[in-house]
């Protein structure tokens, strides 16, 4: 059977909180990532919307509905674009609705886990790039105990725009042609070192070939 090449590309950039930045350039480089992949051979590229925006129950639900309706040979490109924070031992992409009201602050955002979810998955190969950065957020030295320890956390972390961060792979293919400061998670199967076997063509060269990123401010 043909292999599928399906992406779903997720964007968060205009925030409700007052003191997280607005990140006016992702919606055109999810657009520009959408055409480049299909371009270059994949079968589709879903930039997910909402009316109500990209919301914390929004990214959990479209992610996990994309990787439940996988068939046995697909192999899936997951793209999450916005700002993102590390807590605890826990990377999070922070939603369009994340509050500084919510206590802890990572309550209202989204872990990047989806091990259940991955491995009920009936795909071939799931490859995640998280182009995410911690800049733009602004909490005073008043503010809630958590998010003063989140900020702390993070000052000790390395969190560049345009990381890559592969979750899964299960099957070998060709190398992955990006390089990554971030620590990959432990793939399903084998000893190899995920990043190893965790893009296929066509997907890298799609990816970076509209990897003209504007740096958050």
């Amino acid at each position: 059977m043909t292999t599928r090449y399906k992406a779903l590309l997720i964007g968060a950039s205009d925030y409700d909180e007052p003191a997280i930045s607005s990140l006016p350039f992702v919606r055109d480089d999810l657009q520009r990532l959408a055409t480049a992949l299909t371009d270059r051979g994949f079968h589709s590229a879903e930039i997910a919307e909402h009316r109500r925006g990209i919301t914390l129950n929004f990214v959990k639900d479209q992610v996990s509905r994309f990787l439940r309706e996988a068939k046995r040979h697909d192999t899936l490109f997951i793209l999450l674009s916005g700002h993102g924070q590390h807590f605890q031992g826990t990377d999070y992409l922070i939603p369009e609705d994340a509050s500084f009201q919510v206590h802890p602050f990572a309550d209202s955002c989204v872990p990047l886990d989806w091990s259940k979810q991955l491995n009920e998955c009936a795909a071939a190969q799931v490859v995640f790039l998280i182009d995410a950065c911690r800049e733009g957020i602004e909490q005073d030295s008043m503010g809630p105990a958590g998010v003063e320890g989140w900020r702390r956390a993070n000052r000790s972390r390395p969190w560049t725009a345009g990381s890559p961060v592969c979750m899964h792979a299960p099957r070998a293919s060709s190398p992955c042609s990006s390089t990554t400061r971030r620590t990959s998670k432990k793939a399903r199967t084998s000893g190899r070192h995920p990043m190893s076997h965790s893009a296929c063509s066509p997907a890298p060269c799609a990816m970076w070939s509209a990897a003209e990123r504007t740096p958050c401010t």
